[in-house]
C-alpha cells in the first residue's frame, strides 16, 4: 500500500530487529519523552521485547534518550498522522499530553494499556 511511518523503540535489541526487517518507516533508536523536553532517563529492560522507564537506576537499566514526539515530527516536517499507536507500558497518556494538538493532527489514536 506504500505506506510510511515512524517507529521509536528504545530497546537495542527490538530496534535491531526492526532494521533487519527493512521496511518503509523511519528508525529512532529513543524512547519519547514525558514531558515537551529531551531527556535522559533511566530504561530498565525485564525482557527482550518489554521495557519500561524506571525512576530510579537498577542493575539492569541503562540510560536512553528519549524525545518529544511533537520534536521528532517536526524534524520529519510531518505535522499528520494517520494512524498512531501508542504502546509504551503506562506512559501513552503522559506522552499524548506533551503533544500540541493544535499543530499536529493526529486522525486515529490507538494505545495500548
Amino acid at each position: 500500500m506504500k505506506w510510511s511511518g515512524l517507529l521509536i523503540e528504545a530497546e537495542p535489541h527490538s530496534f535491531e530487529l526492526a532494521l533487519e526487517k527493512h521496511r518503509n518507516v523511519t528508525l529512532v533508536p529513543a524512547c519519547l519523552s514525558l514531558t515537551t523536553k529531551p531527556q535522559l532517563l533511566d530504561f530498565y529492560f525485564e525482557q527482550k521485547v518489554k521495557a519500561k522507564i524506571v525512576q530510579e537506576s537498577s542493575g539492569n537499566s541503562v540510560k536512553v534518550q528519549c524525545l518529544p514526539l511533537y520534536s521528532i515530527l517536526l524534524a520529519m516536517n510531518q505535522m499528520t498522522v494517520d494512524l498512531l499507536s501508542l504502546d509504551i507500558e503506562g506512559n501513552e497518556v503522559d506522552v499524548l499530553k506533551t503533544v500540541p494538538f493544535d499543530k499536529v493532527d493526529i486522525k486515529v489514536r490507538y494505545m495500548k494499556y
